[in-house]
This record gives structure tokens, sequence and C-alpha cells, in this order.
């Protein structure tokens, strides 16, 4: 199949960030997790997710001289089980082959769920980690902690660069309308970015982008 470039519409840069895919653990709880891996609680953040609180992480703040590597445990509430392991900077293996349900191991990160698309330069990708908007602008250094569910979140950051401006701040990205197309492919239809109101008050090109309506991509109909 031939896939046409998305085209952007508008994109909503809105105040609030909304809720996370996962939280920070108690600290009770981040003691056990540590303990479990022997981890130094330095080098990373204990989080639960969301999604089934039962499951624990430690996310690796890859600090200098610390390790990359990340943990998962499951908790039956007395409890915890060391269920994953893997390092944060390896490629990430499909969601099927986790030990992990998957809407767990999507929410936290821990593997690639090809279960939906974005449309970037005309071909499909999942978990993309570049988005580009325009000639000068793009979403950069994206790192889903959602796919493959309704309204997937990343966090990454906003760039613009053109001949007077160069803009680089943090934004939080959702995408949303998991659509299938006409032979099966699930693709996600629309972009919303989410920016500080200070950084839209200060940079034009995100005011200009900011708006009531959220980006659209091409329809099933405009790519297949």
């Amino acid at each position: 199949m031939k896939f046409r470039p998305l085209i952007l519409v508008m994109v909503a840069l809105l105040g609030a960030t909304g809720s996370a895919a996962a939280m920070e653990a108690n600290e009770s709880d981040a003691a056990a997790l540590f303990l479990l891996f022997d981890y130094d609680p330095a080098c990373g953040t204990a989080i639960q997710s969301d999604e089934d609180r039962s499951y624990y992480m430690i996310a690796a703040n890859l600090q200098p001289g610390c390790p990359t590597m990340e943990h998962v445990a499951h908790s039956d509430g007395t409890t915890m089980e060391a269920v994953w392991s893997g390092d944060h900077n390896a490629e990430r293996a499909d969601c099927k082959t986790v030990a992990v349900p998957l809407e767990v191991a999507s929410h936290l990160g821990i593997c690639n769920d090809t279960t939906g698309y974005v449309i970037v330069g005309g071909r499909l990708i999942a978990r993309p980690k570049t988005i580009p908007l325009s000639a000068h602008a793009a979403l950069e250094h994206l790192r889903w902690r959602t796919w493959g569910v309704r309204l997937p979140r990343a966090t990454g950051r906003f760039t613009y660069r053109d001949a007077r401006t160069k803009i680089n701040v943090p934004v939080t990205v959702q995408l949303g309308e998991f659509s299938p197309c006409a032979d099966g492919t699930k693709v996600y239809m629309r972009l919303e970015v989410i920016a500080r109101p200070r950084d839209r008050a200060r940079w034009r090109p995100l005011r200009y982008l900011s708006g009531p309506t959220r980006a659209t991509y091409s329809t099933c109909q405009d790519i297949g």
C-alpha cells in the first residue's frame, strides 16, 4: 500500500497536561522494588502503572555512572515478583512476547506495541521518535508511555528553526481517533500537542499553532 504524507490542519496547545500513564510509587512500595532488583534509588524512579496498580517499574534516570537497565515487578499485595527486565537503550521487543499484560506493557513503554501506526513521511510508523509538523517545526525525542490504546501519550520536544528563530521546549503529545483502514491497518488520525502557557506566550510559532481544533491527518480513503 502506498501512503501519502499526513495533512496537518492545526495543533492545539493547551495549558493542562492531563493525567500521566503511570505515577510514582509510594515510599514503602518503592523501597521493596529497589530491594528486589538491588537497584540504587538515586539511579531510577519507582513508578506504578495506572492501567493495573499491581504492576511496578523502575525507570532508569540515565544519569552518568548509573545503569540503563529497567525492571518491572508484580505485587500480590504482600510480596513483589520480578516479571521483566530490559535495557532502556535496547530495541524494544514485540509486546506479544513480553510476560506482562499488553495494556500494562504498552503504558509502561517496555515493548513495541505495533497495533497502531502514525503516518510519517508517507510511511506507517509505530511509536515514532520524530513527527515533522512543517518545514521548520517538528516534534522530536518522543518517548511513548502508551501505545495501541485510545489516547496514547508521549513526552518530547517541540522544535522550530528558521533564519531568525530557534525554539526547543518540552511538550506532551497525544494521539487519537484510532481508526482502521480498508486493509485492517489501524492508524491514529489526530494529534494534540500540549505546551506550557509561558512557552506559548513567549514564542510566536506556538501562538500561531494554538487554536480550538486539533491536528487532523489524511483519512484512510485519502492514503489508501
